[in-house]
């Protein structure tokens, strides 16, 4: 989120002081609106990086965004496209006016329209992919929309099937969403933090923010830019997309209702009490989203078996008085010795057995859904909802029983092979 303009409190931007000791780059670039892609950023980051490296210096890539990490790392194997003659096009004449999400060709596909799908739309998209690339299809649930609008681009711009190039990345050492590393002498430096430590930091964070004036900021970035966004559609107000552009930092949905308040209306009761719910709400989601990286380096860079992955080296910043002798000293080394081929003082993290995944779309008979693999099922079979689908069912079934006594040894028939006998 840094590589928009505006916005310094919310995004916990590099200061103007620490980035005269330390010179940043990709930042202040992109404006509060603008769709930020992932190949634009890697093009962009690697034309720094490659100007870093010709005059000797090292590149270090700071950040939370994995995703975007991940595009510098590694060599992506789809970005080799065929001669153009020789691309047979995908024919989404039947799709009408939901052809134009396929034939945009950015990684962040028209957010909104996106999300104001209906059901019947995002069928219509993953059966024009199953038409393609079934493989792929058996791979992604319907409503996840922008990974089958994402296959069916990789499928009409290159011509040939996701799955076949997903196929390729595997064979060349990069697993199943990556090719080969891009820079063979690469690390990772993942500073660490005992989870109940981190937490109290995080909210300590927010609550700085606060301070710093975070509220103030929002509410003038959301007067300038976002009310009128909000309320641009003709007939007025519509729900805002807190999925595009800058509006995604954790912060804005949190305080939407907030922001929506007239002045007087937030020196009220109403006001302050949405306020501090707001404060609680980014609480929330800021440890959230930190769990959600802890999980995301752990599947993406430890549990890949024996694909290429950099050495990944853990730092304790737990106590802040050891922070020299735990982080700083231990960073220095391990860079030093990767520069200087000398043999390194700290052991990496040991590459961990990669979970076999499968991602073949499976039902529940029971909730007519659909889930992406085994263990999504067995999860949804877990949850309460599903044993309230499972428990008005039986209901339903013992109403019939006073009318249908001949029925009483078989009126179990009903429920799918699937439940279980201690569920039923």
């Amino acid at each position: 989120m840094q590589v928009y303009r505006g916005l310094d409190i919310v995004t916990n931007k590099v200061t103007k002081e620490e980035q005269k000791e330390v010179p940043h780059h990709m930042i202040d670039y992109l404006g509060p609106g603008e769709p930020i892609k992932v190949v634009d950023f890697r093009d962009k980051a690697l034309r720094v990086i490659d100007d870093l490296q010709q005059r000797r210096k090292v590149p270090v890539i700071a950040g939370g965004t994995y995703y975007y990490v991940e595009s510098l790392l590694w060599n992506f194997l789809m970005d080799a496209s065929p001669p153009p003659q020789k691309r047979p096009r995908l024919d989404v004449s039947g799709l009408g006016n939901l052809s134009y999400l396929i034939a945009d060709t950015g990684d962040n596909v028209m957010v909104d329209p996106v999300e104001k799908l209906a059901a019947g739309d995002k069928e219509k998209l993953h059966q024009a992919l199953q038409s393609v690339d079934p493989a792929r299809a058996n791979e992604l649930h319907p409503n996840n929309v922008r990974k089958v609008i994402r296959s069916l681009q990789v499928v009409q711009s290159t011509g040939r099937r996701h799955s076949e190039l997903i196929e390729e990345q595997r064979a060349a050492g990069g697993g199943s969403h990556a090719g080969p590393l891009r820079f063979p002498n690469s690390a990772i430096l993942w500073i660490t933090c005992q989870q109940d430590t981190l937490d109290s930091r995080l909210d300590a964070r927010v609550d700085k923010m606060v301070t710093q004036g975070l509220v103030e900021e929002l509410q003038q970035f959301h007067d300038e830019y976002n009310r009128q966004r909000i309320q641009s559609d003709e007939g007025g107000p519509r729900t805002p997309a807190y999925t595009l552009g800058i509006y995604q930092s954790i912060g804005f949905k949190e305080f939407h209702p907030y922001l929506m308040l007239g002045e007087e209306e937030r020196k009220g009761k109403e006001g302050r009490k949405l306020l501090e719910e707001g404060v609680k709400l980014m609480k929330i989601a800021t440890r959230q989203y930190a769990r959600r990286q802890v999980k995301w380096i752990r599947k993406r860079f430890l549990c890949r078996g024996e694909e290429q992955v950099p050495p990944l080296y853990t730092l304790d910043g737990s106590n802040l008085d050891h922070w020299d002798s735990e982080v700083k000293e231990k960073a220095f080394s391990i860079v030093t010795s990767i520069l200087d081929g000398s043999s390194c003082p700290v052991s990496p993290e040991p590459i961990e057995k990669p979970q076999l995944v499968d991602h073949t779309l499976r039902r529940c008979d029971v909730c007519d859904r659909l889930f992406e693999g085994i263990q999504q099922l067995e999860g949804h079979m877990k949850s309460m909802k599903h044993k309230r689908k499972l428990k008005k069912l039986s209901r339903e079934e013992n109403k019939k029983l006073p009318t249908e006594k001949t029925t009483v040894e078989t009126s179990t028939t009903s429920i799918p092979e699937n439940v279980t006998s201690d569920n039923t």
